[in-house]
């Protein structure tokens, strides 16, 4: 009842919250155990429910005692990375998850934390490392390779033929997961498939009209078949740039700051560009059914 407790201690029942039974029975487990005062389990069980609690300060003084008891008690120092990752510290959680590995190599759990504070910190190639470790005991934990997908995609260069096979994986087993396609999308452009990274972004338009940042990126790719071909053959891609940029300027919820940015600077001078070279295009709205 440990894992049931920690991943969902209380639901809400009429307005008010209340502790799962799992996370009762577990406090009264603890509240019960003897402590002789050298075992270092007394004290780390505490601070697990410490931190459950919210009380950093208390939980740090009782895995402080389970080091003390224990030098090499690599559950108290991974926990302490829990509590940091829990009040945004991600630095001194890293520190946290890297004892605990170091005190035991095997611990694969900590590796997996590790590796999300490592990308939290940018620091990629201990992401990678630590991920690949994770990955090699653990193939099928869909939820990590998405978060190693996503590194070896959007953040480091030269695995483009590595991230196409993961993701074609994890694809196959669930096919219409829209941030899947986002990503497919962007490993056939990093791969040079201008076309099919297109056909992937205007696939996930179709089937979420608001996507702006799949409707950016479609205008983008579109832009750049647009650069690489010669003035002649510019023309039709560059037109389909700017209706692709036009609708994300008609769009009303945007996912991240960058898309704002795009929305109030980026995209606007390149339609002025665009309009330019093509012209303006026929008045009138534009929806997600003029993206050719």
């Amino acid at each position: 009842y440990q894992d049931t407790a920690f991943a969902l201690p209380r639901v809400e029942v009429g307005g008010e919250f209340v502790e799962v039974p799992a996370t009762v029975a577990m406090r009264r487990l603890y509240a019960e155990f003897e402590d002789d005062g050298e075992s270092p389990l007394p004290p780390y069980l505490r601070a697990r429910l410490e931190r459950l609690d919210q009380r950093e300060a208390t939980c740090e003084e009782l895995l402080a005692e389970a080091l003390r008891r224990a030098p090499a008690f690599y559950f108290a120092m991974y926990e302490s990375g829990l509590k940091w990752r829990g009040v945004d510290r991600p630095r001194l959680a890293a520190g946290e998850f890297e004892r605990a590995v170091q005190s035991r190599p095997q611990f694969i759990e900590a590796r997996r934390e590790l590796a999300e504070v490592y990308v939290e910190l940018g620091e990629w190639t201990g992401a990678i490392r630590q991920y690949e470790l994770y990955i090699a005991s653990r193939p099928e934990d869909d939820a990590v390779l998405r978060g190693f997908l996503a590194l070896i995609v959007y953040q480091v260069d030269g695995r483009n033929e590595e991230a196409s096979e993961l993701v074609d994986k994890l694809i196959a087993r669930d096919p219409e997961d829209l941030t899947l396609r986002m990503d497919r999308a962007a490993v056939f452009w990093q791969l040079g498939d201008l076309a099919r990274a297109a056909d992937t972004y205007r696939s996930v338009v179709q089937t979420d009209h608001g996507a702006a940042r799949a409707v950016l990126n479609l205008g983008n790719v579109y832009y750049e078949m647009g650069i690489q071909v010669t003035a002649e053959e510019r023309r039709a891609p560059w037109e389909k740039a700017r209706t692709a940029y036009r609708y994300f300027l008609s769009l009303s919820e945007f996912g991240d700051v960058l898309d704002l940015i795009d929305l109030r600077f980026s995209v606007p001078m390149r339609l002025v560009e665009l309009e330019t070279e093509v012209g303006p295009g026929e008045p009138g709205p534009v929806t997600w059914r003029d993206l050719k």
